[in-house]
Protein backbone atom coordinates (compact mmCIF):
# COMPACT_ATOMS: atom_id res chain seq x y z
CA UNK A 1 0.00 0.00 0.00
CA UNK A 2 2.51 2.32 1.23
CA UNK A 3 4.50 1.54 -2.32
CA UNK A 4 1.55 2.42 -4.45
CA UNK A 5 1.37 5.80 -2.73
CA UNK A 6 5.15 6.65 -3.20
CA UNK A 7 4.53 5.28 -6.71
CA UNK A 8 1.36 7.94 -7.01
CA UNK A 9 3.28 11.03 -5.58
CA UNK A 10 6.20 10.49 -8.42
CA UNK A 11 4.00 10.37 -11.11
CA UNK A 12 2.19 14.14 -9.77
CA UNK A 13 5.45 15.74 -9.11
CA UNK A 14 6.98 14.53 -12.42
CA UNK A 15 7.68 17.42 -15.26
CA UNK A 16 4.63 17.42 -17.66
CA UNK A 17 1.87 16.85 -14.83
CA UNK A 18 -0.84 18.99 -15.01
CA UNK A 19 -1.74 20.95 -11.93
CA UNK A 20 -5.42 21.45 -11.04
CA UNK A 21 -6.86 24.14 -9.33
CA UNK A 22 -8.24 24.19 -6.04
CA UNK A 23 -12.21 24.93 -5.83
CA UNK A 24 -12.54 28.54 -5.67
CA UNK A 25 -9.11 29.41 -6.45
CA UNK A 26 -7.98 31.66 -9.78
CA UNK A 27 -6.26 29.50 -12.40
CA UNK A 28 -2.58 29.48 -12.66
CA UNK A 29 -2.10 30.99 -15.72
CA UNK A 30 -5.12 33.87 -15.22
CA UNK A 31 -6.17 36.50 -12.67
CA UNK A 32 -8.64 37.91 -10.29
CA UNK A 33 -10.85 41.08 -10.99
CA UNK A 34 -11.09 42.26 -7.63
CA UNK A 35 -14.13 44.68 -6.53
CA UNK A 36 -12.25 47.94 -6.69
CA UNK A 37 -11.42 47.29 -10.67
CA UNK A 38 -15.02 46.11 -10.87
CA UNK A 39 -15.84 49.29 -9.01
CA UNK A 40 -14.05 51.08 -12.45
CA UNK A 41 -15.95 49.51 -15.35
CA UNK A 42 -19.01 50.54 -13.22
CA UNK A 43 -18.05 53.93 -12.95
CA UNK A 44 -17.10 53.64 -16.68
CA UNK A 45 -19.94 52.72 -18.04
CA UNK A 46 -21.87 55.73 -16.84
CA UNK A 47 -19.20 58.56 -17.44
CA UNK A 48 -19.50 57.29 -20.94
CA UNK A 49 -23.58 58.11 -20.93
CA UNK A 50 -23.40 61.13 -18.78
CA UNK A 51 -25.49 64.88 -19.39
CA UNK A 52 -23.95 67.54 -20.95
CA UNK A 53 -23.97 69.43 -17.66
CA UNK A 54 -21.89 66.96 -16.08
CA UNK A 55 -18.38 66.40 -15.76
CA UNK A 56 -17.87 63.06 -13.43
CA UNK A 57 -19.53 60.65 -11.39
CA UNK A 58 -18.56 59.50 -7.84
CA UNK A 59 -20.12 55.89 -6.68
CA UNK A 60 -20.90 55.58 -3.24
CA UNK A 61 -22.28 52.11 -1.34
CA UNK A 62 -21.06 50.03 -4.48
CA UNK A 63 -21.86 46.42 -4.41
CA UNK A 64 -22.05 43.54 -6.95
CA UNK A 65 -22.11 40.05 -7.03
CA UNK A 66 -19.68 37.98 -7.25
CA UNK A 67 -17.33 40.75 -5.41
CA UNK A 68 -14.06 38.72 -7.62
CA UNK A 69 -14.25 36.91 -10.52
CA UNK A 70 -11.21 34.77 -11.91
CA UNK A 71 -10.43 34.82 -15.34
CA UNK A 72 -7.51 33.72 -17.45
CA UNK A 73 -5.11 35.77 -19.01
CA UNK A 74 -5.87 37.89 -22.21
CA UNK A 75 -7.72 41.00 -23.68
CA UNK A 76 -10.17 42.01 -21.02
CA UNK A 77 -13.34 43.83 -22.27
CA UNK A 78 -16.64 43.72 -21.02
CA UNK A 79 -20.39 44.14 -22.69
CA UNK A 80 -23.02 45.84 -21.03
CA UNK A 81 -26.53 43.56 -20.50
CA UNK A 82 -29.77 45.83 -20.97
CA UNK A 83 -29.63 49.55 -21.21
CA UNK A 84 -27.97 52.29 -18.77
CA UNK A 85 -30.42 54.81 -17.51
CA UNK A 86 -27.32 57.48 -16.44
CA UNK A 87 -29.71 60.82 -16.93
CA UNK A 88 -30.48 61.18 -13.33
CA UNK A 89 -28.35 60.50 -10.18
CA UNK A 90 -29.27 58.02 -7.41
CA UNK A 91 -29.39 54.29 -7.05
CA UNK A 92 -28.04 52.19 -10.24
CA UNK A 93 -28.50 48.65 -11.72
CA UNK A 94 -26.06 47.16 -13.80
CA UNK A 95 -25.33 43.93 -15.33
CA UNK A 96 -22.18 42.99 -17.41
CA UNK A 97 -20.44 40.19 -19.31
CA UNK A 98 -16.68 40.07 -18.65
CA UNK A 99 -15.09 39.25 -22.29
CA UNK A 100 -11.19 37.96 -22.39
CA UNK A 101 -10.46 37.79 -25.80
CA UNK A 102 -14.01 38.31 -26.74
CA UNK A 103 -14.92 35.22 -24.74
CA UNK A 104 -17.64 35.66 -22.10
CA UNK A 105 -16.00 34.54 -18.95
CA UNK A 106 -18.54 35.66 -16.63
CA UNK A 107 -21.13 37.87 -15.43
CA UNK A 108 -21.47 40.46 -12.70
CA UNK A 109 -24.26 42.18 -11.59
CA UNK A 110 -23.46 45.86 -9.76
CA UNK A 111 -25.07 48.49 -8.13
CA UNK A 112 -24.01 51.80 -6.60
CA UNK A 113 -25.64 55.36 -5.21
CA UNK A 114 -24.66 57.72 -8.27
CA UNK A 115 -23.61 61.02 -7.59
CA UNK A 116 -22.82 63.61 -9.85
CA UNK A 117 -20.09 66.06 -10.31
CA UNK A 118 -19.84 69.14 -12.00
CA UNK A 119 -19.23 73.42 -12.32
CA UNK A 120 -21.55 75.25 -10.69
CA UNK A 121 -21.35 79.32 -10.74
CA UNK A 122 -22.06 81.08 -8.12
CA UNK A 123 -22.97 85.21 -6.74
CA UNK A 124 -19.29 86.74 -4.69
CA UNK A 125 -21.19 89.07 -3.42
CA UNK A 126 -25.09 90.04 -2.99
CA UNK A 127 -27.10 91.79 -5.78
CA UNK A 128 -29.78 93.01 -6.12
CA UNK A 129 -32.86 92.69 -8.81
CA UNK A 130 -32.47 94.02 -11.85
CA UNK A 131 -28.64 94.11 -11.73
CA UNK A 132 -26.26 93.27 -14.78
CA UNK A 133 -23.46 90.48 -13.98
CA UNK A 134 -19.82 90.97 -14.45
CA UNK A 135 -16.93 88.98 -14.18
CA UNK A 136 -16.19 90.26 -10.55
CA UNK A 137 -19.69 89.49 -9.38
CA UNK A 138 -19.36 85.31 -9.91
CA UNK A 139 -17.52 82.68 -8.87
CA UNK A 140 -16.63 78.72 -10.28
CA UNK A 141 -16.60 75.80 -7.54
CA UNK A 142 -16.43 72.05 -8.29
CA UNK A 143 -18.56 69.92 -6.30
CA UNK A 144 -21.71 67.62 -6.06
CA UNK A 145 -24.64 68.73 -8.45
CA UNK A 146 -27.17 65.68 -7.58
CA UNK A 147 -29.53 67.74 -6.61
CA UNK A 148 -29.03 70.55 -8.96
CA UNK A 149 -31.31 71.34 -12.11
CA UNK A 150 -31.09 70.64 -15.51
CA UNK A 151 -30.99 74.53 -15.95
CA UNK A 152 -27.67 74.65 -14.24
CA UNK A 153 -25.14 77.04 -15.06
CA UNK A 154 -21.94 75.87 -15.36
CA UNK A 155 -20.31 78.53 -17.84
CA UNK A 156 -19.63 81.94 -16.61
CA UNK A 157 -19.41 82.90 -20.07
CA UNK A 158 -23.17 82.65 -20.12
CA UNK A 159 -23.71 84.57 -16.69
CA UNK A 160 -21.78 87.44 -17.64
CA UNK A 161 -23.85 90.51 -18.97
CA UNK A 162 -27.10 88.49 -17.97
CA UNK A 163 -29.47 90.57 -16.05
CA UNK A 164 -30.75 89.01 -12.51
CA UNK A 165 -34.55 88.24 -12.31
CA UNK A 166 -35.06 88.32 -8.58
CA UNK A 167 -32.43 89.23 -5.46
CA UNK A 168 -29.85 86.92 -4.49
CA UNK A 169 -27.29 86.40 -1.70
CA UNK A 170 -23.71 85.79 -2.17
CA UNK A 171 -22.99 82.35 -2.86
CA UNK A 172 -26.10 81.83 -4.48
CA UNK A 173 -25.80 78.87 -7.45
CA UNK A 174 -27.10 80.48 -10.78
CA UNK A 175 -29.36 78.37 -13.13
CA UNK A 176 -30.87 79.77 -16.25
CA UNK A 177 -34.15 80.23 -14.92
CA UNK A 178 -32.73 83.17 -12.64
CA UNK A 179 -31.17 85.36 -15.46
CA UNK A 180 -32.81 87.30 -18.51
CA UNK A 181 -30.99 89.29 -21.11
CA UNK A 182 -31.07 93.02 -20.64
CA UNK A 183 -33.12 95.20 -22.89
CA UNK A 184 -30.31 96.92 -25.23
CA UNK A 185 -32.98 98.81 -27.08
CA UNK A 186 -35.37 101.05 -24.86
CA UNK A 187 -38.29 102.62 -25.84
CA UNK A 188 -38.19 106.10 -27.73
CA UNK A 189 -34.55 104.70 -29.18
CA UNK A 190 -33.54 105.71 -31.77
CA UNK A 191 -32.43 102.22 -34.30
CA UNK A 192 -31.34 100.91 -37.84
CA UNK A 193 -33.95 98.81 -39.60
CA UNK A 194 -32.38 96.85 -41.09
CA UNK A 195 -34.19 94.74 -44.05
CA UNK A 196 -32.36 91.83 -46.62
CA UNK A 197 -34.61 90.02 -49.54
CA UNK A 198 -31.83 87.50 -51.77
CA UNK A 199 -28.48 89.25 -52.12
CA UNK A 200 -30.29 92.66 -51.28
CA UNK A 201 -30.05 94.59 -47.80
CA UNK A 202 -31.43 98.17 -47.17
CA UNK A 203 -31.60 100.46 -43.95
CA UNK A 204 -34.04 103.02 -42.80
CA UNK A 205 -33.66 105.17 -39.64
CA UNK A 206 -36.33 104.03 -37.40
CA UNK A 207 -37.83 104.74 -33.52
CA UNK A 208 -38.23 102.20 -30.84
CA UNK A 209 -42.13 102.06 -29.73
CA UNK A 210 -41.06 99.52 -27.10
CA UNK A 211 -38.13 98.28 -25.82
CA UNK A 212 -36.55 94.90 -25.87
CA UNK A 213 -33.29 92.26 -25.29
CA UNK A 214 -30.95 90.45 -27.93
CA UNK A 215 -33.85 88.47 -29.70
CA UNK A 216 -36.70 90.29 -28.52
CA UNK A 217 -39.25 91.20 -31.59
CA UNK A 218 -40.37 94.84 -31.13
CA UNK A 219 -42.63 97.33 -32.77
CA UNK A 220 -40.97 100.12 -34.56
CA UNK A 221 -41.36 103.14 -36.39
CA UNK A 222 -40.10 103.47 -39.87
CA UNK A 223 -38.87 107.61 -39.86
CA UNK A 224 -39.45 107.58 -43.76
CA UNK A 225 -42.41 105.62 -44.35
CA UNK A 226 -44.17 106.43 -40.65
CA UNK A 227 -44.96 103.19 -41.30
CA UNK A 228 -44.85 100.95 -37.68
CA UNK A 229 -43.53 97.30 -37.88
CA UNK A 230 -42.02 94.22 -35.98
CA UNK A 231 -39.01 93.79 -36.26
CA UNK A 232 -36.21 91.61 -34.06
CA UNK A 233 -33.52 93.32 -32.43
CA UNK A 234 -30.17 91.59 -33.60
CA UNK A 235 -27.71 94.00 -31.63
CA UNK A 236 -27.46 97.63 -29.73
CA UNK A 237 -29.73 99.91 -31.39
CA UNK A 238 -30.24 97.40 -34.27
CA UNK A 239 -33.40 95.93 -36.25
CA UNK A 240 -34.11 93.53 -38.34
CA UNK A 241 -37.64 92.99 -39.97
CA UNK A 242 -38.15 89.26 -40.85
CA UNK A 243 -39.44 88.48 -44.04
Amino acid sequence: MLGKLLLFLLVCLSPGTIALAMPGQPPAAGKTLAEQELREIFIEVFKAHLPGRVADVAVNDFSCRPRTLAIPEGSLDYRIVGSVESDTPGKKNLIVEILVNSEKKGEVSMSGDLRFQGTVVLLSRNMFRRSILTASDIKTEFRDISMLGEDLVTNPDFAVGKKLKKTLRQGAILSAGLLENPQIIKRGDRVTIMAKSGGLQVTAPGEAKNGGALGDMVKVKNMMSRRVVQARVIGQGLVEVER
